[in-house]
């Protein structure tokens, strides 16, 4: 007699070492892949000061929070990044002012499995106009690891964004929207 699934009473193994093959080839969870996993992603947030100065010049750090989609599922994330005093244009348009990086820190979580992954940026430009709050940022930086699958990630990634300042005194503290993201390989060993 045959089982509705196809085993054979009396050889018994008719199916057996295709299932053993498939289970064993069927992966679990994610696997590091060799070369890096790319990972893109588009987010919209805020941004608004925070007290942090990194470097004790009077110009205070900002935190941004945002949210979106990356290929790894949905993202949610936090950013303390701190840049120079606005000056001269070196590498914007004319009627633009220019700041770049003194320190940030960023984390991404997905919320579909909770874990988290770290981000550095070592290179970013902030171009601003200073009569419209207009500002692109550009950046490049590593994943510096995380909790979860992605707790010891490595791997470079190319960040844009663009957004508006749409309140600030003239000390420095601001609020502002943004929308962007980042596009990289995350290397899991």
């Amino acid at each position: 007699m045959k089982a509705p699934w196809g085993w054979n009473r009396v050889t018994g193994l008719k199916r057996v070492p295709l299932l053993v093959m498939v289970v064993w080839l069927t992966p679990i969870g994610v696997v590091a892949q060799p070369g890096g996993r790319p990972y893109t992603e588009n987010i919209t947030g805020t941004l608004s000061s925070s007290t942090l100065d990194r470097n004790a010049d009077g110009v205070p750090a900002s935190i941004s929070t945002f949210s979106g989609n990356s290929n790894f599922g949905k993202v949610h994330g936090q950013s303390s990044f701190e840049v120079t005093a606005f000056g001269a244009p070196v590498n914007c348009a004319v009627d633009e002012v220019e700041a770049t990086l003194v320190g940030t820190r960023d984390v991404r979580r997905f919320p579909d499995h909770g874990d988290m992954i770290f981000l550095e940026v070592s290179d970013l430009l902030v171009c601003l106009n200073p009569l419209t709050g207009v500002f692109t940022v550009s950046s490049q930086g590593q994943f510096i690891g995380g909790t979860g699958r992605h707790s010891r990630a490595t791997g470079d990634f190319t960040g844009s964004f663009a957004g508006a300042i749409l309140v600030a005194d003239p000390n420095g503290a601001l609020f502002g929207a943004f929308s962007g993201g980042v596009t990289g390989t995350v290397e899991t060993p």
